[in-house]
């Protein structure tokens, strides 16, 4: 059975015009051409535990504490450590960062509304 993060990885690289690319523990999803100006749109750092960097879903809440700004993209958010918890909101974000891929980064969005983490039961 695969883990959350196979299972997302799986599914970001089934999205249609997918293209990829690696350097050390980063991978990096492009729709696209990662020529093309605004075709990134998700980052995962494998380097003790999983991070991803992407535009979050406006809608979604994640469950874990681990959610920072993220240092290079406006709007942003870095997600490390996901739980199972947090699979349906992460795999909704990063479709929304696959459809938002080349768009502009409304002002709206930098506001880091969705960095908020719901309590732990």
């Amino acid at each position: 059975m695969f883990d959350l993060n196979e299972r997302l990885l799986h599914l970001a690289h089934s999205l249609k015009g997918v293209q990829t690319e690696i350097e050390g523990p980063t991978e990096r999803f492009y729709r696209g051409s990662p020529h093309k100006p605004g075709a990134l749109f998700l980052e995962v750092v494998e380097s003790g535990g999983t991070t991803y960097g992407l535009l979050p879903h406006p809608g979604c809440r994640f469950h874990t504490l681990a959610v920072r700004p993220h240092p290079h993209h406006s709007g942003w958010i870095y997600l490390a450590n996901p739980t199972d918890e947090d699979e349906e909101a992460l795999w909704q974000s990063i479709g929304y960062a696959y459809e938002r891929a080349g768009e502009p980064v409304p002002l709206l969005l930098a506001n880091p509304v969705a960095l908020e983490a719901l309590p732990l039961p």
